[in-house]
C-alpha cells in the first residue's frame, strides 16, 4: 500500500511539473509572454517560503506571524495582478498557484529547460 502512495505522489508531482510547463509554453506561443519564467518563480520564492514555514511549524511569535502573512499575501497578489494584465485570469490564477506550491522546484525545472532549449554554443 505504501508503494501505490509513493507512485501516486510522484505522478502528482510530475503531473504539476508537466502542468507548468505546458502553461509556461502555450502563454508564451499566444500573449507572447511566459509566466512561470525564472525571475517570476524567483519573486515567488518570498510567498512560497512563508507558507511553508508556516505549515512546518516554524512561525510560532504572533506578531511576526501577521507580518508574514500580510508579506506574503502582498508578493501574491502582486504577482497575480502582472500576470494578468500579460496574459488572462485564468493563466494568472493557475501559474500563481503553481509558483506558489512548488517555486523552487519549478525554477530548477524551468532553468535546465532553457538550457535544454538554448542552441548550440550559447
Amino acid at each position: 500500500m505504501v508503494w501505490l502512495k509513493l507512485i501516486g505522489g510522484f505522478l502528482l508531482f510530475m503531473g504539476l511539473i508537466g502542468a507548468a510547463h505546458v502553461l509556461d509554453r502555450y502563454a508564451g506561443d499566444r500573449y507572447g509572454y511566459r509566466p512561470v519564467a525564472p525571475p517570476n518563480l524567483a519573486f515567488m520564492l518570498i510567498p512560497h517560503g512563508i507558507l511553508v514555514a508556516w505549515a512546518a511549524g516554524l512561525i510560532r511569535a504572533p506578531g511576526l506571524g501577521w507580518a508574514l502573512a500580510v508579506l506574503g499575501a502582498g508578493a501574491l497578489s502582486f504577482m497575480l495582478v502582472i500576470l494578468q494584465r500579460r496574459t488572462s485570469v485564468f493563466i494568472a490564477a493557475a501559474a500563481a498557484g503553481l509558483m506558489l506550491t512548488a517555486a523552487p522546484i519549478l525554477l530548477l525545472s524551468m532553468l535546465f529547460s532553457d538550457l535544454a532549449d538554448s542552441p548550440p554554443g550559447r
